[in-house]
């Protein structure tokens, strides 16, 4: 039968094998979002559900509020609710009670970039074209004022030629 280790022969482990915690796994923006596509693409549901106005919604109203999380049989869960419930988004640090506010942080987009893909502005959207919109996102394309200047520029080209200076 074996003995029970002393103290001294414990705290005598403890200093020759250190316990070494794991690094926590760490995704960067892109790889978050290539995810959350296939949780989109992939869900059970005919549709994901939209918010209303989401472009209007105050950052204290993103911070109160939880993300559609379940769903019915044709509309499910909102993209940011497949999110909250994923067990890869919960093991990198997802909190399970997160708000909108904080999975929004946690995939590192920004209110205007999630309304891309999560507001009925539009119309209904499918999970495929979902999918495709957080995609673009994960691109790294996300500044609505990259997308204004492509196409200021293209326009002053076109029409205002002698706007634009002279190489020469």
């Amino acid at each position: 039968m074996n003995k029970p280790l002393s103290t001294e022969e414990l705290n005598r482990l403890k200093t020759d094998f250190p316990v070494v915690e794991p690094k926590p796994e760490v995704w960067d923006r892109a790889r978050k979002l290539e995810h959350l596509a296939c949780i989109v693409e992939t869900s059970s549901h005919e549709q994901i559900r939209l918010y209303h106005k989401f472009e209007t919604r105050s950052a204290e109203s993103l911070y109160c509020t939880s993300p559609i999380s379940n769903g019915d049989s044709w509309y499910g869960p909102t993209a940011l609710g497949l999110a909250l419930n994923n067990q890869t988004f919960r093991r990198l640090g997802l909190g399970e009670g997160s708000k909108i506010g904080h999975v929004l942080e946690f995939l590192e987009l920004t209110q205007r970039d999630a309304h891309t893909f999560s507001c009925d502005c539009g119309g209904s959207i499918s999970k495929a074209t979902a999918a495709k919109r957080i995609r673009w996102l994960a691109t790294g394309k996300t500044s609505m004022s990259r997308v204004m200047n492509y196409i200021g520029s293209s326009l002053a080209e076109r029409f205002l030629p002698s706007a634009l200076p002279t190489v020469g």
